[in-house]
Formats: C-alpha cells, structure tokens, sequence
C-alpha cells in the first residue's frame, strides 16, 4: 500500500470530516405500450402502426465536497424521453395521442434556508424545444441561474402533457418526439448540510393511456366538484355542512352503503325496524334494544312468506336482490395485498379519505389472528355471537367472519405503562400496536405491499369528556376533530406523537364515514340506534378499539358504534381489530369502480433480484420484454442461444437453471451468474461472474460499504470510506474503472485517496 507524508495525512482527515451529500438518484419506466404495438413488434407483416416509448439513461446526481464547492457551479443531469411512431405501409400515416408525467416517489430533501430557497429544480423541455412552464402542483421559479419547476420538498404524480399529438406520414422512418428532463442541484453558496445523505427517487413516465395515483384518481375522477355525489365531501369549510367539516381540505366518503330504494321511499324511512325486522325469542323488538340472550332472526316487512334470516348480512342482501335496497352506494373499496381474482375477502379494504396527497385506508372487515398473531395483546378467538353478545350487542355484525379473533388494547404492558408513566392507555406502549400491529401484520402483507404504505404520524393524546359529551352527553364531529387532531390535541408527554406504519381509526375518521345529517348530532341520545347503524359505511355491527385514548381516565380508551356513537372501555378489553395505515403517495391506480365486486386495484408491480440487484417490472413480464425496456439498467442481454446473459456474457440462472428469453421473470427470484472469489489486500470477497463494480457496489455483497465517487472529469473511482480514504486499485496501484468486470485472477488493493 501506498505511503503518504505527514503533511498529505492531514488534508486527508480534513477532508474525511466534510459532509458528503448522498444525491438525486432517478429511475425510469416505460409506461405499457397498447396491447398491439406490444404483440406487433415481432411479426413480418406491417398493417399496423408501431408506437413506442423510449428513456435513454437514468439522471444520476451524486453531489459531493467534490463537486459542490463556495463559489462553484449548480449540478445538473439529463434524460431525454423520446415517442416514436411509425404509420403502417397500407396508410403511410398514423396520429396518436399520449400523455407525459414526472412522478417522484421518495423525496426527503428539505430546504435549508429560512427563505425557502428551491435547491432541487427540474427542467423540461417539450419537442419543439420550448421549455415547459405549467404544471400542476408544481411552481416554476428561478433559483441559481436555472428557471424550472422547484421540487425540492415534493412527491406524487405531475402530469407534463396530456393527450399530446404525434403524426407519422411514413411507414420506414420514425417520428420522433423527444422531452428533455433535467434536474438540477442547486449550489445556493450557503450552509446545505442539512441535506446531507439525502434521496430523491423519481419516474419519468411515457403513456396511451391516462396515469393516476389512487389520490388523484378519487379526487380527479371520483369527485365530481359536488358534496355528496359518489358520496365524497371535500371538507373545505364551505357548503351546506361547512360549519361542521374538518376544514383541512381532505376528501372523505361519508354514508351508508344501503340505502332505500327510490320506489320505496314512501313507504319506508330507514331499514332497521321498519323494512328489517329484528325478532328475539319470536317477539319483534327493537334494534337498538341490544343483544338477545336466546334465539333470533331476522325478517323482512314486505314478505309474507315470512322467511327467516339469521345474519343481518344475509337480510340486507336479499332486500337488495327484491330490489328494496340498494348498495355500493359508497364506492371506495380497495384490493390490497393480492392482485387474484376476484379480490379475496382479507384483501378487501376501504378508503377512509384522502389527505393532502396520501390515501388513508381501513381493513374492510376484521383482522385475522393469521394475520395479526397469538402473541401480542391477542385475547382469543371466538363466535361472532359470543364477542358481540357479551358486550351487549344486537346481531348485526355484516362482516364475512364466523369467528373473531379478538385483541386488548392494551393488557401485556398494562403495569409496566402505569409504573413508568401513571397512565395505562398509552399507544406506544401497547403491544397490539408494536407487536400485532407493527410487526406480525405488517410482516404479513409482504415487502412488495408493505413498502406501499408510508410511515405515518399519528396523534395518541386522545379527547376528554368535554368534547366526546360537550352538551348533556351530546357533541358534533367538528368538536371531536378539533379536540383529537386540531388545534386542541394533546401532544405532551407521554402522549408525543408516534410514527408507525400501521394504526387503528380515528374517533373523528368514524363519525365523518357518517351520513353529515348527523354531523352535528353525535351521541345524541334522542336518535334511535336502528336509524344510524346503516348510516355509516365504516360501520360494521360491532365495537370498533380507535387509536384515540379517552384523556379524562388513565386507562380507558374511545370505541365507536352504532352509526354515530362514541363511548369508552377500559383498556384491557378485547374487541376485533381492523389495521389502518396511509398509502404512498407514489402508489398509482390501474383499475376498478371501487365497488366491492370490483375494487379499485393498484398498478400492479413485481421485485426481483439479479446478482443481489433489485429490478423492478410489472407482472406477466417476460425476459425478452425486460431486456427491451428500460429497466434494464445494467445491460443484460439475449445470447444467441436465446438465453439472458449479463453484460459481461455470462448466462443468468435460477435454481442452477439457464433463464430462456420467453421465460417469465418470477416475482422476488433471486437469478444470479454464479458466484466468484476476488481479493482487495489479500482479504477474500465473493461477486458474481461477470459482475461489473457498479453492479457489486450496488449488491448485497458489497459488506465492505464501498462508494462510487466522481472524482473530476467524469473519472469514477470505488471509495473506502475510513480514516484516511481508500480507493480500489490493480496490482500496478491505478484505480479502477466502475465499468470494469471484477476479476478472480486479479490482485486488487486499497490505495490511499488524495482527494
């Protein structure tokens, strides 16, 4: 190994205490070409058009001390998206139209000057070389020289252009379209530390066809502009129900999903106790007088057969077969954590509103202990009957389960809670949130689904008695969003508030899933329980746990039930647990009317490995058509065997298994080309063959942590970052390309950076 001198040593260790900012990484898809110019590209005859789109290279930004200096330019890369179309011999002219967006899926870059200064800017010019200056969502400014859109602090989708024409009058040269995307890092000759280690991950997207996220898909498409049609209220504080809206500019689904049918209106003026009839012991009784302690059933007013149902599920369900009731009246159900079909009942969730651009959602009915675990807070498994009837309960559970698993809210750290802190109701020490929660659910759904949730903050100090029963036990929703999540919540200690993925309701997310006719009159004790409990589609028949603690005890928590109800329990009793959590606001949608028969589905998305790399691809990809996209970030190729090879030609396996060019990728397979033995000063690694340093700085086998550093002029080293600095070397002690294939035969050795 080389020697430095004393002097060189110490510039070195100055250098090592700098920052390093960790940049602006850019990924890239092709959006999915219609059916035909897909299946079109390989056959000999030419009566179709081919449209196609193209990304040349990723935009990579890596600023450093190195290349962000006082005084020294912005940083800056380049995409270029390109269209192309070709028209048919037959015709020799072909118009389309298509869309273009920028979507940024993770960005955790802040601004780090009181003035909020834009640091991150993106740049894009349109084919006729004009820049772009409209975009939705985004504001165009100039900040260091450079005018564009400031995107520093965003995520989310943003569309560039839509239905965009392309015309081609020949049917051997292409037209082409090219949009020219640069982001830039600003050098703002301030303090920009903050922004160390810092990433930006985003989508350039080419498309036929429209692309939402699932927020912008329910308040684009969904929301018409109008309060209550699709059952969606805008809570802007404006209309009819303004005054008793949130008033934080979310999107809500509010209402019953049965609703009596128009022609029966008249005769009828809510389902409980008029069109469903509620019979205990063979006597008509009232809904809302509760649980029967013997038998039951339930009838129907208009059928003189007087059959006899005994689930209010399947009651409602024949009324609206008779075509007495309607349902889907609230359209926001949601396929999560499969892509089968039909949509398996677990994966059924529903959408509780959209707020700001995340989408927050609620399992549609009770969790499992399969998916939340027997360990935990877990209680105990029973009928629907037994964990309903022992809280009193009439029958009306209109869930697909025979049995409940049931959960405390909190019993194993019920002591040691109180012991350290004087309360018991306190979420973070709750084992249904950290272990059944936050670990076996979340555990369960899988990394491909898990990593679509975000990381949320949720608010845990609760509500007292003067806002759950402000007025002789009575209140309003505002009261209670106010005083939960509002100006009036309680963030002391030791109820700060708690970032997690995974969750329980809000009191106030409950009472606005209710009909706004009773807004303003939650717990009013004047309103019969058979007139709510079908006014409120977040409402399934039975107590529901909330996330919210009741503040005035320190051992209680809030439940909600019966359409617009809202009592408290003490902790350590067990009811059924429905996981709510906000998605990504990245995650797009694909399709579905959102009703429960054909839930909204997500863009459905794969993971797999290569050599430790991780790839990403939609579903039903073969290898011939990852090979021709984009996505095929590090160059592999089909030999002319038909087998996929990486870019140094070595065949990629699975199992031991050559991968054929019509195989298709499997979801979460590890493919490799076979592993190798290199040295750096004489130490043994392990690499695949044929692995490039890019591609082994990138992989699981990188134990090392090595770095890929831009010296100057493009000159690219790999980088031990320690105390002094090393870099990667051959035998004759010249660093090594990023592009070189790693060598079993070669001596590799550290060399000291001289910075």
């Amino acid at each position: 190994m080389k020697k430095l001198d004393k002097n060189k040593k110490i510039i070195l260790t100055i250098i090592a205490m700098l920052i390093l900012f960790v940049g602006v990484t850019l990924a890239y898809i092709i959006a999915s070409l219609q059916d035909e110019a897909r299946g079109n590209a390989s056959v000999t005859s030419d009566t179709v058009d081919l449209l196609k789109f193209e990304i040349d290279k990723d935009i990579s930004l890596n600023p450093t001390q190195f290349n962000v200096t006082e005084g020294g330019d912005n940083l800056s890369d380049t995409a270029v998206g390109s269209a192309i179309l070709r028209a048919n011999s037959t015709n020799d002219n072909a118009t389309y139209n298509y869309y273009v967006y920028f979507q940024i899926n993770y960005n955790d870059y802040i601004y780090t000057t009181e003035e909020q200064t834009p640091e991150i800017v993106l740049t894009i010019t349109n084919p006729e070389g004009n820049p772009v200056t409209n975009i939705s969502g985004l504001d165009y400014v100039t900040s260091g020289g450079v005018s564009g859109f400031d995107i520093t602090t965003k995520t989310g989708l943003y569309e560039v252009a839509e239905l965009y024409e392309i015309i081609s009058n020949s049917s051997t040269q292409d037209t082409i379209q090219e949009w020219e995307f640069t982001v830039s890092f600003i050098n703002l000759d301030t303090n920009q530390a903050e922004n160390g280690g810092k990433t930006l991950e985003a989508e350039i997207i080419l498309s036929r066809k429209p692309v939402y996220t699932l927020a912008s898909y329910i308040t684009n498409e969904l929301y018409t502009g109008v309060d209550g049609e699709n059952g969606i209220y805008y809570h802007d504080g404006e209309g009819t129900y303004g005054t008793l809206e949130a008033g934080d500019n979310s999107y809500r689904f509010s209402g019953g999903d049965y609703k009596i049918a128009e022609a029966y209106l008249g005769t009828y003026s809510q389902i409980y106790d008029e069109l469903v009839i509620y019979n205990c012991e063979g006597a008509v009784t009232s809904i809302g007088n509760g649980a029967c302690d013997g038998s039951y059933y339930f009838t129907l007013d208009y059928d003189t057969n007087n059959t006899q149902y005994t689930t209010m599920k399947n009651v409602l369900e024949q009324a609206v077969s008779d075509g007495y009731l309607t349902n889907n009246n609230i359209k926001n159900y949601v396929c999560f954590g499969s892509n089968e079909s039909p949509c398996p009942e677990e994966n059924l969730y529903r959408v509780i509103g959209i707020f700001g651009d995340q989408i927050k959602l609620i399992k549609a009915d009770y969790a499992t202990s399969e998916e939340l675990g027997t360990n935990g807070d877990y209680a105990g498994t029973g009928t629907v009957a037994e964990v309903t009837g022992g809280y009193g309960f009439p029958p009306v559970y209109i869930g697909n389960s025979s049995d409940l698993s049931t959960y405390y809210w909190n019993n194993v750290n019920y002591s040691l809670a109180n012991q350290e802190t004087g309360y018991r109701n306190v979420w973070s020490y709750s084992q249904l949130n950290t272990v059944n929660l936050n670990t076996n659910y979340l555990n369960s759904l899988g990394t491909t689904w898990s990593n679509m949730i975000a990381e949320e903050t949720w608010y845990v100090g609760g509500i007292d008695s003067n806002y759950v029963y402000s007025d002789n036990g009575r209140t309003d929703a505002k009261t209670i969003y106010e005083a939960e999540l509002g100006e009036g919540k309680i963030t002391t200690a030791p109820f700060e508030p708690y970032s997690a993925k995974i969750g329980l309701m809000y009191v106030s997310d409950f009472v606005y899933s209710s009909n706004p006719n009773y807004w303003g009159k939650i717990n009013y004790d004047t309103i019969d329980f058979g007139e709510t409990l079908t006014e409120n589609w977040l409402d399934i028949g039975v107590y529901d746990w909330t996330v919210s603690r009741y503040s005035v005890y320190s051992d209680y928590d809030l439940t909600v039930y019966y359409g617009v109800f809202v009592s408290s329990l003490i902790v350590y009793n067990a009811f059924g647990v429905r996981p709510s959590f906000s998605l990504s606001s990245s995650v797009l949608y694909s399709e579905g009317d959102g009703t429960r028969e054909n839930p909204i589905r997500l863009t459905p998305f794969m993971e797999f490995y290569v050599n430790g790399i991780s790839f990403g691809v939609n579903e039903n990809t073969t290898w011939e058509e990852f090979i021709n996209s984009t996505n095929n970030k590090y160059d592999m190729y089909i030999n002319e065997s038909g087998n996929v090879v990486n870019s140094g030609g070595y065949e990629i396996l699975l199992d031991g298994n050559k991968v054929s060019v019509t195989d298709l990728i499997v979801n979460n397979g590890n493919y490799n080309t076979g592993l190798i033995t290199f040295t750096i000063d004489e130490v043994e690694y392990q690499a695949y063959n044929g692995m490039t340093w890019e591609e082994y700085v990138n992989s699981e086998y990188n134990t090392l942590g090595l770095e890929i550093i831009n010296r100057s002029d493009n000159i690219y080293d790999i980088y031990y970052d320690q105390d002094p600095g090393y870099v990667v070397g051959n035998h004759e002690y010249n660093p090594i390309n990023y592009t070189d294939i790693i060598s079993s035969s070669e001596q590799y050795v550290f060399i000291i950076e001289l910075g």
